[in-house]
């Protein structure tokens, strides 16, 4: 099937701008008893969670024609839907609310994550703030921009940026070694797995290292150059497909971490990000080093 022709950027953002309005930002720290699901253990879903994908659902199936729609809330009643992803018609890709956990404890940091694939290739991404009104989106061979600014990583000498307060919830200062002027984020569920405590470890490492709101707050962050080093871990599609996209076309370099080529139709659990290759090879193999 020939590529779709993409939408206007800004007509997505405006699905996306409205959907926090009307969905999402009402019931931030306003949820009431009954609005919070479980899917699965530690696996909430909320009330905003559905509105939010049913808006976005008939919203953006309507701006490309002959496109479907996977969501996350979706395939958790019917995980066949993930073999859209395989086709040749071109699929949006959906995360209604990217940090269901952070979106529950009233935290800012959550997003809408939103992607146009085809033919297992993202074509555009979209990751936006609902409490900052910002987004940060990008076009295959196009670059990336956050709210309308062309943005570009900074080379591995010039970062060490003054973090806002928003960007940082936990942080370790600590100096020596390649990377010492970097910042470094690392998901909450790397710690889960046994090269957690390597990671731990290896922190001090670094600049600073940070924890934030959600995987699509760590790659907007990296992709402004606001942090330099991203650890990933349990990466679902909608997780990684949008931020992904949009730090490459930032300029910037992100690998799963088994070896195994990137493919934003698969869901792996390990992936780490930096501003180029070899600043890439640098922080994998001091965060694997026994």
């Amino acid at each position: 099937m020939p590529s779709p022709k993409l939408p206007d950027p800004q007509r997505v953002i405006a699905c996306l701008r409205e959907t926090s309005a009307e969905d999402i930002l009402p019931r931030f720290r306003s949820l009431k008893a009954g609005d919070v699901m479980e899917k699965g253990p530690d696996d909430p879903v909320t009330v905003a969670d559905i509105a939010s994908e049913k808006r976005l659902t008939r919203m953006l199936a309507g701006l490309v024609p002959g496109s479907v729609v996977v969501a996350e809330e979706a395939v958790f009643r019917d995980p066949t839907l993930l073999d859209l992803l395989k086709g040749d018609r071109p699929v949006w890709l959906i995360d209604p609310i990217g940090g269901t956990k952070t979106f529950l404890r009233g935290e800012a940091g959550f997003g809408i994550y939103v992607s146009l694939l085809q033919d297992g290739i993202t074509l555009a991404g979209w990751v936006h703030d609902p409490v900052g009104g910002e987004t940060s989106y990008a076009a295959l061979g196009e670059g990336a921009w956050e709210d309308g600014r062309r943005i570009a990583i900074a080379a591995a000498a010039g970062v060490g940026r003054t973090p806002s307060t928003e960007d940082r919830r936990a942080t370790t200062r600590a100096p020596g070694g390649a990377l010492s002027s970097m910042r470094c984020y690392v998901h909450p569920n790397v710690y889960g797995y046994e090269e957690g405590e390597t990671v731990r470890s290896r922190q001090t490492a670094f600049a600073e290292v940070v924890q934030l709101g959600s995987v699509g707050a760590a790659f907007r962050a990296l992709a402004g150059g606001r942090v330099h080093i991203g650890v990933f871990a349990d990466m679902w599609q909608w997780d990684h497909a949008p931020g992904v996209l949009i730090h490459r076309e930032a300029g910037g370099y992100a690998a799963r971490r088994d070896g195994a080529p990137y493919s934003p139709i698969e869901k792996f659990r390990s992936m780490l990000a930096a501003p180029d290759a070899e600043t890439w090879r640098l922080a994998d193999d001091l965060l694997k080093r026994n």
